[in-house]
């Protein structure tokens, strides 16, 4: 017979039992996730500057959430243009990983495999070397918002930027670059 106990440490609800709660958490809102928003906080290139807004199409298969997102990115002159990305996120045991599909499902870029940090926080325990340049991340998740503060820097490369993904068609209002 069944126990109607409510879940103990490390299991939850929704028979994710084997993951640790900040990382069922985190998969949860991105299920919800409908729209994002993405700044370049900072950038030694002006190539680099700018920020987007779009909608965020999900396609859930167990352990993987495709998300094709598009919109337009704005550069700081005002000219816009429109955007198109693919990317993967997995669900395993202990962490998130996250990988950009622009060579097709088959042949996935990673980006970022994160874990559980503090309270609601997701980091990756090191930055993803991708020739020349290194990417580190960090995941802030709430109930309707998942945020990805991003470090890129290499020889071409060296900005800032901060994507908020929302459950709605609000984006949350606190948007500033805090971490906390």
């Amino acid at each position: 017979m069944g126990s109607n106990a409510p879940p103990g440490p490390g299991a939850h609800a929704d028979g994710c039992h084997r993951f640790p709660v900040s990382v069922v958490r985190a998969w949860s809102a991105l299920k919800r996730v409908q729209r994002l928003s993405t700044h370049v906080l900072e950038s030694r290139y002006p190539a680099h500057a700018g920020s987007g807004n779009g909608i965020v199409e999900r396609d859930l298969h167990g352990q993987e959430l495709i998300f094709d997102e598009r919109g337009t990115w704005m550069l700081p002159n005002g000219t816009g243009t429109a955007f198109r990305n693919r990317c993967r996120w997995r669900l395993e045991e202990k962490l998130l990983t996250l990988e950009h599909l622009r060579h097709g499902e088959g042949n996935p870029v990673l980006l970022a495999v994160v874990e559980p940090r503090e309270g609601n926080v997701l980091r990756p325990k090191a930055p993803h070397w991708c020739d020349p340049d290194t990417y580190d991340v960090e995941m802030v998740f709430e109930h309707t918002a998942v945020t990805l503060y991003w470090t890129v820097a290499g020889p071409a490369k060296d900005y800032r930027m901060r994507t908020v993904y929302s459950a709605d068609s609000a984006l949350p209002s606190d948007t500033s670059d805090s971490l906390a």
